[in-house]
């Protein structure tokens, strides 16, 4: 009945490599020359135009003239850019050369004069645009050059009038906006049979599917949809849906059904907006959802189920937003989580359960996000975490416990980051670590070689002192500090009972700096050495049992250069071949 050809326009892309070549000036506006290629290599272009460096709103923007090319090198598109927006004549190329639409933008939309064109060359349809829509007169033509149809468009109307219309045959069906069409698929069987009355679709409509059943049925008024509407599925003779309309609006009931005859979707419309109870079933005869409408919108309440039929969660809906109670359940019918909602967001208090009955986490929300005190149990019943949140971030002071009811964690949050003293415990209660955390602002780069743009942000990192315990007797096994959530300074390692050092490290932000010692159960000395940004350098000793020097080498910038002991010199590379 009526063939649309698309005018496809290319808008925006991504391109697989891209460099600036200069910069050009016109007038105010200041513009960088961008240049895309397909390929790494910088041979074959992809698109060249210019992007606008001045303004308050346009900033990196297309502006003026641009092209892009296929990878064969043909021409796609010649197109105009005026802020971004397309603006001016575009033209659209095939691969092979040929002229594929010829137009006019204002901006961004389609304006005046537009042709589309045929692989072959030959016209496909021209026209007019105004403000987006077409307008007036439009002419359509088959491939074989012979006319096709002739259309008439008004501005703000959606409806096409169709003034004249030729099949492929040649036939002139429809005259003036009068006639019966008759539209057939490349086999010969029926495919369109309707009737044309002053330019609009008029009477009894019926399309057949490539099957040869009938596919659509129905009755237009004066171009417009009217009354009981029956569509069928086309790979099968079974009903698909029946609507009905007035005007040209869906109003009435509504039924879709699946293929296996059972009903899929059941409602009604007033003036084309659902109204009412509608409900949606599985291909098993299952509730899937159902609830009530209001000029489209989701209004009162609703139920959502499981694919077995099982309540999954149910509400309120107030002009297309959840407010009020909302309840949640697990497959087997138990309450899964429970709270209000306002303007679509959670409010007040919810609680979560786990699937045995006992509660999971609970607590306040205001405005979606966690406020107040929050606590979570175990499955057992037990307390697992408790703490405070403002406006979803966590604050002040948490604590948590193992399982079995011993501590965990205590310490305190700002700003959902760690900061002030902390303590971690062994699931006997007994000290696993302790120490402060420090928020600190970082800045960060977002993909520089790209956007060339930083960000700061803030983080919190371990500071200052710091000791672990062991789990076997909960005597220190280490403590030191941190800076920058690095280790820094003098770090000591003890033996088993917390008092004997077995090491002392000297750290710079988290890499071996300085002297470490290694030492004995009696606290006599094993080795030590010297480090400079994690290498050794300068002298490293080794002691015997007796305490006394059995190696003494020096180091420089991690490879060994001198044994002391023998006055022996270490040359390496060419010099020593030498």
């Amino acid at each position: 009945m009526k063939k649309v050809f698309s005018l496809l326009f290319l808008l925006s892309f991504i391109p697989a490599f891209s460099q600036a070549q200069g910069d050009s000036e016109t007038g105010l506006l200041k513009l960088k020359k961008e240049v895309t290629y397909w390929s790494r290599d910088s041979v074959q272009k992809r698109s060249e135009g210019f992007l606008n460096t001045t303004g308050f709103s346009a900033i990196g923007q297309r502006q003026g003239r641009w092209v892009y090319w296929y990878k064969n090198g043909e021409v796609e598109e010649v197109a105009n850019y005026q802020k971004g927006q397309l603006h001016g004549r575009v033209t659209q190329y095939y691969d092979n050369g040929q002229m594929k639409v010829d137009g006019y933008f204002k901006q961004g939309l389609a304006d005046s004069l537009m042709s589309a064109f045929y692989p072959d060359g030959s016209l496909a349809e021209k026209g007019c645009y105004k403000q987006g829509e077409k307008v007036g007169k439009w002419e359509y033509f088959y491939e074989n050059k012979k006319p096709m149809m002739v259309a008439e468009y008004t501005l703000g109307d959606s409806i096409e009038k169709l003034l004249e219309y030729w099949n492929i045959k040649g036939e002139h069906l429809i005259k003036n906006g009068n006639g019966k069409m008759m539209d057939y698929y490349v086999l010969g069987n029926k495919k369109v049979e309707t009737t044309y009355t002053g330019g609009y679709v008029d009477g009894p409509f019926t399309e057949w599917s490539p099957a040869g059943h009938v596919y659509t049925k129905g009755v237009f008024k004066q171009g417009k949809k009217e009354g009981s509407w029956e569509y069928r599925f086309r790979a099968v003779d079974k009903v698909y849906k029946v609507a009905n309309y007035s005007g040209g609006l869906l109003e009435g009931p509504y039924i879709q059904y699946f293929e296996n005859g059972v009903v899929n979707i059941k409602g009604s419309y007033a003036q084309g907006k659902k109204e009412g109870l509608w409900q949606w079933r599985t291909t098993d005869n299952v509730v899937d959802m159902e609830g009530e409408f209001q000029e489209d919108v989701q209004h009162g309440k609703w139920i959502y189920n499981y694919p077995s039929g099982q309540l999954y969660y149910a509400g309120t809906f107030e002009r297309g937003k959840k407010n009020g109670t909302w309840e949640y359940f697990y497959k087997d019918g138990t309450k899964w989580k429970r709270g209000d909602f306002k303007e679509d967001l959670r409010q007040g208090f919810w609680t979560i359960w786990f699937e045995n009955g006992v509660v999971s986490h609970q607590g306040e929300f205001m405005e979606g996000k966690e406020h107040g005190k929050w606590e979570s149990f175990y499955d057992s019943g037990k307390e697992k975490d408790v703490g405070f949140y403002d406006m979803g971030q966590m604050t002040g002071a948490w604590k948590g416990w193992y399982p079995n009811g011993k501590i965990y964690y205590e310490g305190s949050y700002e700003r959902d980051m760690k900061t002030g003293y902390w303590k971690y415990y062994f699931d006997n209660g007994k000290l696993s670590e302790e120490g402060a955390y420090k928020i600190v602002k970082k800045t960060g780069v977002l993909d520089e070689a790209i956007y060339g743009t930083k960000r700061e942000y803030e983080q919190s990192e371990k500071h200052d002192t710091w000791i672990s315990y062991s789990q076997k007797d909960y005597k220190k096994t280490m403590e030191g500090s941190y800076l920058g959530g690095r280790q820094h300074g003098k770090w000591i390692y003890y033996y088993p009972g917390g008092i004997m050092t077995a090491q002392e490290i000297t750290y710079k932000e988290g890499r071996l700096h300085g002297k470490s010692t290694t030492f004995g159960r009696r606290g006599e000395k094993f080795t030590e050495a010297n480090y400079k940004n994690n290498k050794k350098d300068g002298d490293m000793i080794i002691y015997d049992n007796k305490g006394k020097k059995a190696a003494h080498f020096v180091y420089k910038d991690g490879v060994k250069i001198k044994d002391e002991i023998y006055n022996r010199k270490y040359v390496y590379g060419k010099k020593a071949r030498q």
